[in-house]
């Protein structure tokens, strides 16, 4: 979500900011279009991804905290672009719950049921808490980066020249990430 909580924390106790190793963040969308579009914000540009929209400054908060020394993950539609739900992955999900009925696999099944008609989905934040167990599956580019805080581009991060590094995510096999959902779904 937003890095609200996260941007309150180290504006607030800085003395906490310095004992955090490392911010893993789904937000943000550097080389493709956002997901905020012209029916969520009439003046947005359709730059952003929509975490980093709903609280800009929140972002340029985090990256400048502690001088920018945190290290930062992020987790951008990039990557997630590689791992939508799909109608193969519910089937695959319907398969295995047939034998191994998981309360998770009955609860995943039923709300990206619901949803996969009327909305593009990804794995945005199941992405993003797979790359804490397995970064090997990832393949990452350190990327200097700044936020647009307000305007019409408002929560868009962008390569910039000098801006704070940011370790991007920006590949992923999918069928390795599938297998591995289901894997833990259905234990």
């Amino acid at each position: 979500g937003p890095l609200s909580s996260v941007a309150k924390v180290v504006s607030e106790a800085p003395e906490l900011a310095s004992k955090i190793n490392k911010i893993v963040w789904m937000g943000g969308a550097l080389h493709v279009k956002g997901n905020v579009s012209q029916c969520d914000a009439p003046h947005h540009d359709e730059s952003a991804e929509w975490n980093s929209y709903c609280d800009p400054q929140a972002v340029h908060t985090v990256w400048n905290a502690v001088n920018g020394s945190i290290p930062v993950v992020m987790c951008p539609l990039d990557v997630t672009q590689y791992v939508p739900v799909t109608h193969d992955f519910l089937d695959q999900i319907k398969s295995v719950s047939g034998s191994n009925n998981t309360p998770i696999l009955e609860l995943a099944w039923n709300a990206y049921s619901e949803v996969l008609e009327m909305y593009q989905v990804e794995l945005w934040d199941v992405l993003t808490t797979i790359f804490l167990a397995h970064p090997e599956y990832f393949e990452s580019e350190i990327i200097e980066t700044e936020v647009d805080a307000t305007g019409k581009s408002q929560g868009r991060i962008r390569a910039q020249k000098g801006g704070r590094k940011v370790q991007v995510l920006l590949k992923v096999n999918p069928q390795l990430i599938y297998h591995y959902i289901i894997q833990q779904w259905s234990s």
